[in-house]
């Protein structure tokens, strides 16, 4: 995965050493495009760094997500803010953690349980309200004579709202 280079991991350094003049001129046209959703302006800063060149934290996959968000009918809107209240920024979860939660969630919403694809459902649900960072670690394991390194996901750690009253 591509990581933005200007994207520091704390708030503080975030706030003091990145300003809308050191973006490209492409994240300061996701910057303006994104000022009619959040009026915030660290928030609109925050999510515009975090945008990535592919994957779910994409440009196209943002502005899917928010679109969804925002054409909610407020059924979904009382699931989703329950998800968002079971779900801290800045905390790793595991699959396990987030098939737990979802499910927890559904079940309070009166919702029927996901029967099948269950890890994959359930990360789809915390992936469309959240830009997110998986979080891997390197493992050596050893084949033979040769020593190889595989990543493993430990988790994934939320790192913004994408609901825009939210943030």
């Amino acid at each position: 995965m591509t990581k933005n280079k200007l994207v520091a991991s704390d708030d503080a350094t975030l706030n003091k050493s990145i300003d809308y003049s050191s973006l490209t001129i492409s994240q300061q046209q996701k910057y303006a495009y994104l000022r009619e959703h959040y009026s915030d302006e660290q928030a609109r800063l925050k999510l515009t760094l975090l945008i990535e060149p592919r994957g779910e934290n994409s440009w196209k996959s943002v502005n899917d997500k928010l679109a969804d968000l925002l054409r909610a009918d407020p059924n979904n809107n009382h699931y989703n803010d329950t998800l968002y209240d079971n779900f801290d920024i800045d905390t790793l979860y595991t699959s396990n953690d987030i098939i737990s939660i979802v499910g927890a969630v559904r079940r309070d919403c009166g919702l029927s349980p996901y029967i099948s694809s269950l890890k994959r459902n359930c990360e789809h649900e915390f992936w469309r309200l959240f830009i997110a960072e998986p979080q891997y670690r390197e493992v050596c394991c050893e084949d033979g004579s040769d020593t190889k390194t595989k990543r493993l996901l430990d988790g994934y750690i939320p790192r913004f709202r994408l609901k825009p009253e939210d943030n």
